[in-house]
């Protein structure tokens, strides 16, 4: 099996820094639910973010 990277990035408005923690969480628990759901293994989850996005 050929292992790659995603990275997925939101791109938004300028967000108030006190809702990027929770952002980034709700993120990375949808993308992990789906990412099971549908059965796509994965080795390790990295999070970044900025007050304009959120990198997955």
């Amino acid at each position: 099996m050929t292992k790659r990277n995603l990275l997925l990035e939101i791109g938004l408005e300028e967000m108030p820094a006190r809702f990027i923690n929770d952002s980034m969480n709700q993120l990375a628990s949808k993308v992990d639910n789906w990412l099971k759901t549908n059965n796509i293994g994965f080795e390790a989850i990295q999070l970044y973010s900025t007050p304009r996005s959120l990198h997955y």
